[in-house]
């Protein structure tokens, strides 16, 4: 039996050929070590060469990570030479979750980092490669998402005199809160700092005119200095009993020529907002009237502005221009918009008043004059 030792004595026939097996089996298990050491080198080298020096692995300088949010980040970098450079990212269990590159070949580099969650760990490599395609990896860098931002709840006037409120609300996590607020149409704004955290918080108003509407905005900040805020905007209304009003959602759309309207920047005018569709005949009479009131409209202090929901958008440009409609027309093709104001039928109309506060829904008017008398009423507000 062959126990792995020489044996001394002079060979025989069949030993013989028992030792040139096994003397080439030897050799091939040599072979194949070496062979597989050459792959595990040609794995661990993009460019499937042995793996050079760490110091050589340095393609790119000043590496930050900036701009970081709850879902996002951006990593910055610099190269000897424009090109572009792809970043691997991963989660933190090493997964790679996807691979962002530079648009187009530059020295000083910004890759945004989108669609991560809260308060979690992300590494990345950056990868290049020369003109022959050689590749260089980076070492691994790594950072981690903020935390989900405080959430501001209950918000409500606990008690109320002529001349002033007191508001309470509550946050999910201990905050550092601060509420501003100001006359609607002044400038001039004051503001209520907490000298401690916790999660149930009150300021006082004071002092308040009665016939006035007042914005206020509760700011809570995250006390772990992760820069993270939670914001809150209401309006105090003192007519008819002390009560916190709600602004109309606010909302950006592009319009039809192209253009980018956000509904706040019509604060301090009437707004008539119509929803509606070409495909809807009452929407047809509607719309027609509208733009009649459009074009005759000498007063600035009265915006008409429509929104057009799901349809094609070429198919609406043409409808529009067919019928000659020059007044502002909305694209909510995703119908966004239309879903957080509870539009569930067209036409929908709503009147808000100067401060963005809705006055009205779906008032009836059916001539030029009966338009007039429904947003005139509201100006005064």
């Amino acid at each position: 039996m062959n126990n792995g030792i020489k044996d001394t004595a002079k060979p025989t026939p069949a030993s013989s050929g028992i030792n040139i097996m096994s003397v080439a089996g030897y050799i091939l298990g040599i072979a194949g070590i070496i062979l597989i050491l050459i792959s595990v080198s040609i794995i661990a080298s993009p460019a499937g060469k042995s793996s050079p020096p760490k110091s050589q692995l340095a393609i790119a300088d000043n590496v930050t990570v900036s701009d970081l949010t709850t879902v996002s980040a951006s990593i910055s970098f610099t190269t000897d030479s424009a090109q572009i450079i792809d970043a691997i990212v991963c989660d933190g269990q090493g997964k790679i979750i996807g691979v962002f590159s530079d648009s187009i070949p530059v020295k000083n580099h910004i890759i945004n980092i989108e669609t991560l969650y809260p308060d979690s760990q992300y590494s990345f490599q950056l990868l290049s490669a020369d003109a022959a395609g050689v590749r260089s990896i980076s070492e691994r860098y790594s950072f981690t998402t903020l935390k989900p931002p405080p959430v501001i709840s209950n918000v409500q006037i606990s008690k109320a005199t002529e001349s002033a409120v007191w508001i309470t609300w509550e946050t999910n996590l201990p905050t550092v809160t601060e509420l501003t607020y100001w006359e609607e149409g002044d400038t001039r704004q004051n503001i209520i700092s907490e000298n401690t955290t916790g999660t149930r918080h009150e300021a006082v108003i004071q002092p308040l005119n009665g016939e006035r509407i007042y914005a206020f905005m509760i700011r809570a900040d995250d006390i772990q200095n992760n820069r993270i805020i939670a914001k809150y905007e209401g309006l105090i209304s003192l007519k008819n009993g002390a009560r916190i009003i709600e602004r109309a959602p606010d909302f950006t759309l592009p319009s039809i020529t192209g253009d980018k309207l956000q509904l706040s920047r019509y604060r301090g005018k009437v707004v008539l907002l119509a929803f509606w569709s070409m495909n809807c005949p009452s929407c047809q009479q509607k719309i027609l009237l509208l733009q009649q009131a459009f074009e005759r409209a000498g007063d600035d202090s009265v915006s008409i502005i429509t929104v057009h929901g799901p349809a094609r958008e070429e198919d609406i440009k043409s409808y529009c221009s067919s019928h000659g409609l020059t007044l502002p027309v909305l694209l909510d093709l995703r119908a966004d918009v239309g879903s957080s104001y509870g539009v569930l039928q067209l036409p929908a109309t709503f009147i808000l008043n100067q401060s963005g506060v809705i006055s009205y829904v779906n008032p009836e008017f059916e001539t030029l004059e009966e338009l007039d008398r429904l947003t005139g009423q509201f100006q005064s507000e």
